[in-house]
């Protein structure tokens, strides 16, 4: 029993240590995320009190939070909301485009379109098949024939009998094949 106990110690006092180092990680870890919490609620704080200091509407307020990664209070982003649905589009002043335009504007792009399927469009599928019957035609021609799949060119092939080593090549039987 004492045998055991002076060769399992260290490794029990090791564990011991283990332990005692995982428990201490753990509590600095929960212990710098809590300082690093009340560093952003002091800092969302002071930009609050800015706010009220400066005059700061809700969006420019939410803009200085942004800056700093900091989340926005549930309150203020429903003031931005409020705000933002307040801004009104900025609008041409001088009128815009008046019917006469628009309508030469309509009639300048219909007849574009018109010429581009009369002329452009027949054009383009005449240039589309010659290429297509162009490639067509070229692959006819290198399509492999019979002798491409020959091993040996026919002079080479010989009724001898003999293989290039010099033995007696065996003739096969009906029963093989």
């Amino acid at each position: 029993m004492a045998v055991m106990q002076t060769e399992m110690a260290p490794a029990q006092r090791l564990a011991e240590l283990e332990r005692y180092m995982g428990t201490r990680k753990t509590s600095q870890w929960n212990q710098r995320r809590a300082e690093f919490e009340r560093e952003r609620e002091a800092t969302t704080e002071a930009i609050l009190a800015k706010r009220n200091e400066n005059g700061w509407s809700a969006l420019e307020t939410a803009q200085a939070l942004e800056l700093k990664s900091l989340k926005l209070p549930r309150s203020l982003e429903l003031e931005v909301a409020r705000e933002v649905s307040f801004i009104e589009p900025i609008t041409d002043a001088d009128g815009g485009i008046s019917d006469a335009e628009l309508e030469a504007m309509s009639r300048a792009y219909m007849a574009e379109q018109k010429e581009i399927m009369e002329v452009w469009l027949p054009n383009r599928r005449a240039e589309v098949a010659a290429a297509v019957a162009a490639e067509a035609a070229r692959q006819n021609s290198e399509l492999l024939g019979e002798d491409d799949f020959n091993p040996l060119p026919d002079d080479e092939l010989s009724g001898t009998g003999w293989d290039d080593d010099g033995e007696t090549l065996t003739e096969v039987a009906e029963e093989w094949a």
